[in-house]
């Protein structure tokens, strides 16, 4: 069982003799922690969720929306801020302040350009991949047990040059901070030159599948926009047009002094298929590519990892507490 983070945003409300109708808003985040797994089985598959161990965010957009559609942003941002929730405790990290009217809120909306999480992992690879003797793959193996060492991950929520809306990067660890790299990592492998690499470190993004987030047309929009930085994801509370399903707030008056909270829930959002009997059967997360033998489609795919590894979306609640 893993330590589950949830993070929570308090907005603390005060009024401003200075300003009429106005009250001061000030955004503060502070990490309380759960545990949590969750597992079921369809067929010869069974679906694993496990939950990150830390969890970072770079936030350019948090805004409340009014009764009337007015959008009052509370942070606004031309470059990400990247808010460490993993390390936020006592009264937590600063996130924003400023005067806001009174009146009736009824939802809010988020923009980030990633968030980054670490999970235990271990890696698998044929052994005529280039990535064989990849330290990732060789540190998974002692003595013919698989061992499992926190990786961190980038999930793409908005494009950032080369990074990519729905896309899922890896941390590749150098000899020095400095060497550090952030790589893809590819969904199918095939024995020709140029195939063979699992990890794909490169500047361009790979016009090939890569392993990404959850599928969901109606999040992310168009596919060809992917790549499109100025086509922006925003995260809106349900209520609202276009609102996700995993955030809500429920309406409140701005009328007094008030304290917000918003619960960020990533617990379980590592999402992963492993099949019976495989020797990855073990309620970790094992990553690898498949291999399908040429002549492509007439043979049996052969899994180096566990099924599917899509990521899911945190849940979103914000609620007045006073």
């Amino acid at each position: 069982m893993l330590l589950g983070l949830g993070v929570v945003l308090i907005v603390f409300a005060g009024c401003s003799a200075d300003i009429t109708g106005g009250a001061e808003v000030t955004i503060n985040a502070r990490v309380i922690a759960d545990e949590a797994d969750r597992a079921s089985r369809v067929a010869s598959e069974v679906s694993v969720n496990i939950t990150p161990s830390s969890y970072r965010i770079a936030l350019t957009y948090f805004a409340l929306v009014d009764s009337e559609g007015s959008e009052v942003a509370i942070v606004e941002l031309d470059e990400p801020e990247i808010f460490d929730f993993s390390t936020a405790y006592g009264s937590g990290l600063l996130l924003g302040k400023r005067t806001i009217p009174k009146g009736t809120y009824v939802g809010y909306k988020m923009r980030f350009t990633y968030l980054e999480m670490v999970a235990p992992v271990a890696f698998d690879v044929p052994t005529w991949s280039t990535d064989s003797s990849h330290p990732y793959v060789t540190g998974s193996l002692v003595e013919s047990v698989r061992t499992f060492e926190d990786h961190t991950f980038r999930c793409y929520y908005n494009t950032d040059g080369n990074y990519w809306k729905r896309d899922v990067l890896l941390l590749q660890e150098g000899d020095t901070p400095d060497d550090n790299t952030w790589v893809w990592m590819r969904r199918e492998v095939e024995d020709s030159e140029g195939n063979r690499n699992f990890f794909i470190d490169q500047t361009s993004h790979p016009s090939f599948g890569v392993v990404d987030l959850f599928d969901n047309s109606t999040f992310w929009g168009d596919s060809d926009d992917y790549d499109d930085e100025t086509v922006l994801v925003t995260v809106a509370s349900a209520a609202l047009a276009g609102g996700t399903e995993d955030a809500s707030m429920d309406p409140f008056s701005f009328t007094r002094d008030e304290t917000l909270v918003l619960n960020i829930d990533i617990i379980d959002t590592f999402n992963f298929w492993e099949v019976t009997g495989s020797d990855y059967e073990n309620g970790k997360l094992d990553l690898g590519p498949s291999y399908d033998e040429i002549p492509i489609g007439e043979g049996t795919v052969e899994l180096y990892g566990d099924k599917g590894f899509h990521p899911f979306m945190p849940e979103f609640t914000l609620t007045p507490i006073s």
